[in-house]
Parts: structure tokens; C-alpha cells; sequence
């Protein structure tokens, strides 16, 4: 596996869907076997925005959306890739998409240090076989004066009262998409690999990652911020969606911010 050829920008295509695909310079960044690559461009257009929104499982998008951005990780040993994209994030704020990746034998329960900002999801010991597996829901967000709009009678037969289909504000449970190598369009070999590729499960762990190795004596290598979407809720607060990442160890954080 360590001949394999792979080309990145071959992660980024909308030919599909009438969108001019544009040259992408990836940054990248090594270390152990694993490979990092990043891409950090311009905002969609309004007439990008026109073409795609059609294709997303989210009702709609934000007002600023990065469909060029990517954030790759790359083993080619392991035949891992996990792929950070904007359409995947969004996609997770339709309840139909979380609902279809929630582990089925998941317990869903609030943690008293974490209620005012999410609902844990608590896994079984068994592994789990979706890869994309949701471990916990971004609580329900209200504007200033929702509970008193909910008092006001409004007595008119032409309203309609509909079930929300999506989080309003975007809060995405979405860590990653994670895939075989020999299995993503990035892979150039004509060659598969057969039946010795790995099965990927997700396995419930207490262990933690090892902060306390930053200091000093064991600096951060490499920092990078990759925007995916911003979007100022109707004037009622901002929310951006993006991912930060330091190479020292592994450190993958997803943030998704409501202010």
C-alpha cells in the first residue's frame, strides 16, 4: 500500500452539477504515515449556491458556503481516509440524515455537565458498523423571545403548522467521513485491493486524548483552520461551521459555534 497513488483534488468535483471545477492548491503536511491536506478557497457564488442547494438534504443553506474547502487525512499503509466536507457537515443538520445514522442500540441521555450545550448519545459495547455513526445531537437553540412567541393565538385558517425538518441553525453533529482509500474517487490505481481490506467499526472507548503531551518540550507542528460555512440566522446570532486541527498527536476538533 505504500505505492499507492492518490490525486486530491479529485475530491472536489460539482461537474455533475454545472459547477466549473477550479484548480485547488491542497497544503500538506506529513507525519508517521499519516498525510494532511487542506484546501482554503473563495465562497460559492450566488449562482454555486442556485446549482447545489437542490442536491443537499438540508431544506437550506447557509448564506456563506465553502464547497471548495476540504480537509483530508490519509493513511496509505492502513488504506484509511477521513474526508471533512462542507455537504457532509450541512447534511447533518436535516433530522431524516441523523436519524439514519444514529446507531439503533444508541441510549440517548443528557450529561449534567453538558445539557445547556448537547445531548450525549451513549454507545453499546458492541462495535458499531456505521461508519458514520452519530454520538450526540447539538441541543435545541431558541432566539430571545421564543417562549413568547409561543404564547401569542394567531386565530387564521391560512396558517399552516409544519414539523421542522432541520436544525435552523445549523449545529451539525458531523466528526468526519470515513472511508476506505482503495474505495474513494482520490484513488488513481487501477488496482483494488480484495478481500483482506479492512472493516472499519467504531468501538466505544474511556480512552482520552493526551493533552497533557503539549508543552514546551513537545510544541504544536503544524495549526490550520478550515472553513465550511457561515451564516448570520436572520440577524438573530451568527454560527459558523469549520475544523481545526494541531499536529502533534491527532487532534481533530469540530466546531460549530453559536454566538
Amino acid at each position: 500500500m505504500d505505492s499507492v497513488e492518490i490525486n486530491v483534488n479529485k475530491s472536489i468535483d460539482y461537474s455533475d452539477i454545472g459547477i466549473k471545477n477550479e484548480p485547488v492548491q491542497f497544503e500538506n503536511y506529513n507525519q508517521e504515515g499519516w498525510e494532511f491536506y487542506l484546501s482554503n478557497k473563495k465562497m460559492f457564488s450566488s449562482k454555486e449556491l442556485d446549482l447545489i442547494e437542490p442536491t443537499m438534504k438540508c431544506k437550506k443553506l447557509p448564506d456563506m458556503f465553502y464547497g471548495f474547502n476540504r480537509f483530508l487525512i490519509v493513511n496509505r499503509s492502513l488504506d484509511i481516509l477521513i474526508d471533512f466536507n462542507a455537504i457532509d457537515m450541512l447534511n447533518f443538520a436535516s433530522f431524516m440524515e441523523r436519524g439514519e445514522h444514529l446507531e439503533k442500540t444508541a441510549i440517548n441521555f443528557a450529561s449534567k455537565e453538558n445539557k445547556d450545550c448537547l445531548q450525549k448519545i451513549e454507545l453499546t459495547k458492541e462495535p458499531c458498523t456505521n461508519l458514520k455513526t452519530i454520538y450526540y445531537i447539538p441541543s435545541e437553540l431558541k432566539v430571545q423571545f421564543a417562549d413568547k412567541w409561543k404564547l401569542v393565538k394567531v386565530e387564521r385558517d391560512d396558517i399552516e403548522k409544519r414539523d421542522p425538518v432541520m436544525d435552523w441553525t445549523f449545529s451539525t453533529p458531523y466528526m468526519g467521513t470515513i472511508t476506505n482509500l482503495s474505495d474513494s474517487v482520490i484513488w488513481t490505481n487501477t488496482n483494488k485491493k480484495g478481500d483482506n481490506k479492512p472493516k472499519f467499526t467504531i468501538v466505544p472507548t474511556i480512552e482520552e486524548i493526551p493533552v497533557n503531551r503539549l508543552g514546551p518540550d513537545n510544541p504544536i507542528q503544524h495549526y490550520s483552520d478550515v472553513r465550511f460555512f457561515d451564516d448570520e440566522l436572520c440577524d438573530n446570532g451568527h454560527c459558523t461551521g469549520n475544523i481545526r486541527y494541531n499536529i502533534i498527536i491527532i487532534f481533530l476538533l469540530i466546531i460549530n459555534n453559536i454566538i
